[in-house]
Formats: C-alpha cells, sequence, structure tokens
C-alpha cells in the first residue's frame, strides 16, 4: 500500500509578528525619542559676561599699545629704533643742499650730462649705481673706474658724440634746481678721461 503524499512545509504567515530582535540589534538601533547628547543647542551656549577685572585688563593693555604707537612723537627725530618709528626720512627737516659724486659725459660743445645707471655703473638699480660711482671715486682708483665707465660710454651707439668722462662730487641747491635749472653750485672733478670711439683716443 503506497504511503500518502507528504504535505508540503507550510510557509510562513505575513501577518505572524517577526521574531523580537536580540539585545545587540536593539542597541544598535537609535531611538528617536531620546536626543542626541553630542549635538550642540540650535542657540548655541551662552557667552558669559566679561568679569569687571578682565574688562580692565583689556582697556589697560589697549592704552598701552596706543601710547607705544605715539611715543615717537615725543622724541627727537635723530632717536629712531624699530619696530617703533617716526620714519625720519619724512618727519626729519631735510637741508636744501643735495651732495652727490656722479659719472658725466662731456660732450665737444662742453655740455656735461649724467650718464645713466647701465653706462655710468654697469648697473640698472639707480642707488646701487649711485654706491658704485662713489666707491670707484673714493675707493683709492678713481682713473681706472674712470676708463671703465669710458669704455661702457664707447659701446653705447646712445653715447657717441661724448667726447670724454668726468668724475665728480656736485652740490645743488635743490629748490633752484627746479626753478631756475640743473646747474650745481659746484662742481669738483676728481678725474677726467677720453673716451676710446673707433679712430680716437
Amino acid at each position: 500500500m503506497a504511503a500518502p503524499p507528504t504535505e508540503p512545509d507550510a510557509e510562513p504567515d505575513a501577518t505572524e509578528p517577526d521574531a523580537e530582535p536580540d539585545a545587540s540589534e536593539r542597541d544598535a538601533t537609535p531611538d528617536a525619542s531620546v536626543p542626541d547628547a553630542a549635538e550642540p543647542s540650535a542657540d548655541g551656549p551662552a557667552a558669559a559676561p566679561l568679569s569687571p577685572a578682565y574688562r580692565a585688563f583689556v582697556y589697560a593693555f589697549s592704552a598701552l599699545v596706543l601710547a607705544l604707537l605715539f611715543s615717537p612723537v615725543l622724541g627727537h627725530p635723530d632717536e629712531d629704533s624699530f619696530p617703533l618709528s617716526h620714519y625720519p626720512m619724512f618727519s626729519h627737516e631735510r637741508p636744501r643742499d643735495f651732495t652727490l659724486t656722479q659719472a658725466l659725459g662731456v660732450h665737444a660743445d662742453g655740455r656735461r650730462r649724467a650718464l645713466p645707471p647701465m653706462v655710468s655703473a654697469g648697473n640698472r638699480e639707480v642707488l646701487q649705481s649711485m654706491m658704485t660711482i662713489h666707491h670707484g671715486v673714493h675707493g683709492g682708483n678713481a682713473t681706472a673706474y674712470c676708463h671703465e665707465v669710458a669704455a661702457r660710454v664707447a659701446a653705447s651707439a646712445d653715447h657717441a658724440d661724448v667726447e670724454a668722462v668726468e668724475l665728480a662730487t656736485s652740490t645743488w641747491d635743490v629748490v633752484a634746481y627746479f626753478e631756475t635749472g640743473p646747474e650745481p653750485l659746484e662742481r669738483h672733478v676728481h678725474v677726467r678721461c677720453g673716451v676710446p670711439h673707433e679712430g680716437g683716443e
């Protein structure tokens, strides 16, 4: 006699509730009803009022800094220091006379003009060129420096009409310079040398 067919396993009823999660699953699930303690409040923490002692310190420190910044006004212009400076270049009285050692190009008709930095000192920087000329003249070998400048004049197409070089110290009245002309009050020529143009010296 044949055995009766076995019934398939019954499928779970969708209406039955799921099995209760274990303790580890319950701990991993956030509870929306409990606020997160790590999140700051929307209003933020209330600022604590400044104490009278701290407020007095801030006022006193600010007054001290301002007093230090304005202290150079009370000092002598020659007494300058870093970082509290009164900028003596602008605050100190400047003399009207100005003295400068320079390299001059002399033309055939006797006109003189100051040679540009690249010709007079081989440098484009004006202040560096000024110091180069000063050391070249007062360094003990002005004649050699004059010939060095003359060689640069000879190589310059813009100075083909310059016949000689003079290294001189000139003094101007800075007001008269702009009012009456660029001629100096006095000029002392240290050395003069010819320009070695082709066919010449």
